[in-house]
């Protein structure tokens, strides 16, 4: 991808950048590296904004704008229990061993993250890992710091969804939105829009659940 006139280049576990020197050929550009942890398995696993790209690998989620990339995915990492399948942490959940199907996608009128991933024994991507921040795209490298509150004022959460798709894309429409369509993965061929306000999955009922957590007298305001 290319991010303010460099062109990086993704590995599955490195990062690396690049820029036309004005006299070779692209083969004889003098290569850095950026990250020796930082990098994703799949072509489809770097999605881009308009200051940054945000990278999905084993090593997690993480942002990068040109500085130190910045982990994002250490909620769905740490040592919390995946309240809906009691199975652990959810990005351990995942089977590398088809980490190439992985996908992100980035839909930013929405200021949302989608991460399609494998788990468990699947070999193409059976959930949907959401990101939803609160602060612009120019400034989605400071959701790094966030907040437990939804209305602080940098923050970000994590839920995982139960939509299995092979692939995603936000594609412009002619009235200047970005939806985000779904290629499904159930055999049926079909390809599906991100809809808002839709409260079923092509007629089927969507899988909910809901987690509260402990609040101090300090943590009231």
């Amino acid at each position: 991808f290319v991010l303010r006139n460099n062109l990086y280049i993704v590995k599955e576990r490195s990062l690396y950048v690049t820029a036309d020197d004005g006299v070779n050929e692209p083969a004889l550009w003098a290569i850095q590296e950026v990250s020796n942890r930082v990098g994703t398995p799949s072509i489809h696993g770097v999605a881009m904004c308009d200051q940054a790209a945000v990278i999905a690998g084993q090593d997690g989620v993480y942002v990068f704008d040109g500085s130190p990339p910045q982990k994002l995915s250490q909620e769905i990492q740490s040592d919390e229990r995946n309240l809906a399948t009691g199975a652990g942490p959810v990005w351990d959940q995942v089977n590398w061993g088809a980490g190439e199907t992985l996908w992100a996608v980035l839909q930013t009128d929405r200021k949302r993250l989608l991460v399609g991933v494998p788990t468990g024994g699947a070999t193409s991507p059976n959930a949907t890992l959401v990101m939803q921040f609160s602060y612009g795209t120019q400034s989605l490298v400071d959701v790094t710091r966030y907040r437990l509150f939804r209305d602080a004022p940098l923050a970000r959460g994590w839920v995982p969804w139960t939509i299995g798709a092979n692939c995603a894309a936000a594609i412009a429409r002619p009235d200047g939105s970005f939806p985000v369509f779904l290629g499904s993965n159930d055999g049926s061929g079909k390809i599906f829009e991100l809809a808002e306000g839709t409260y079923s999955d092509d007629g089927r009922v969507i899988p909910a659940y809901y987690a509260t957590y402990f609040v101090n007298g300090s943590d009231l305001g």
